[in-house]
């Protein structure tokens, strides 16, 4: 991927066609669910010629993307084909989240030089013996209900975020309208 471009939203909305008033839609759309396939009309935007970030998802032209398109993505592509279709291209939408920004870090330290009794020493060593004695009591059990909790929340979790990287194939009519073709987990 050599550049990606940022659109926003509002650039893309704009006043067309109805998708029901398409007869290429129609089709496709009829084709699709034909063959049982769950296809869907996304909306309508012009053929990407490059990468675009679009919020949280980043989309590629297909003949661009480098990612692995499986075999039953690639059997509905020849169907398409061989039914007599010509989209005007296919497209692939990852999510992308954007990254967080990192945290501000404050380079200024303040320096104070104190120095504290002997009777003050004591007092703030055996107070920090009982704090870290209990500290330490209070993690044994925090560790042991993580590991417990864990066990049932983590495959939860595991699969919850694997759903969120699912490449969705999309076919772009040459009325420019968007029609997710398959979707996948990567």
């Amino acid at each position: 991927m050599k550049n990606i471009q940022t659109v926003s939203t509002a650039r893309l909305r704009r006043v067309a066609i109805t998708p029901e008033d398409s007869p290429r839609v129609r089709e496709l759309m009829t084709f699709g669910r034909d063959q049982l396939w769950d296809v869907a009309v996304l909306g309508q935007a012009p053929m990407p010629q490059e990468a675009i970030r679009l919020n949280n998802w980043l989309i590629i032209p297909a003949h661009q993307d480098n990612t692995e398109i499986p075999d039953h993505a690639m059997e509905r592509v020849q169907a398409i084909f061989t039914a007599g279709f010509r989209p005007k291209g296919f497209v692939l939408v990852h999510e992308a989240p954007m990254m967080l920004s990192a945290p501000e870090t404050n380079q200024t330290q303040l320096r104070t030089p104190w120095t504290l009794n002997l009777e003050t020493t004591e007092k703030v060593i055996n107070g920090l013996s009982f704090g870290v004695s209990a500290i330490a009591k209070l993690m044994v059990g925090t560790v042991t209900l993580a590991v417990a909790a864990g066990s049932l929340i983590l495959p939860g979790l595991l699969l919850a975020g694997a759903v969120l990287i699912d490449p969705i194939l999309i076919a772009v009519t040459e009325d420019n309208y968007w029609i997710e073709i398959d979707r996948w987990l990567v």
